[in-house]
């Protein structure tokens, strides 16, 4: 799995586990979440949004359960160790 950068003042990058169904989503906080059961459909429409962070309030946030990564998760997860 491989985070595309992103043009957001909410994202820099977001990415999409197609085994997990899983939105992983990396804020200009620092933080990267791991968002579950997410349909293929929402990670496409997130990429094609005008904008990401509407988006991800008004389809994501709220509506998955999600769990908070850290920088060893995420390298787990996406499979680099």
């Amino acid at each position: 799995m491989k985070l595309e950068p992103l043009d957001s003042e909410m994202l820099v990058a977001a990415g999409y586990d197609e085994e997990f169904h899983s939105l992983i989503a990396e804020f200009r906080t620092g933080e990267t979440y791991r968002y579950k059961n997410v349909p293929s459909f929402v990670y496409e429409r997130l990429m094609s949004a005008d904008s990401k962070g509407k988006f991800m309030h008004k389809y994501v946030i709220g509506r998955f359960d999600y769990e908070r990564l850290s920088t060893q998760d995420l390298q787990d997860f996406a499979g680099f160790t």
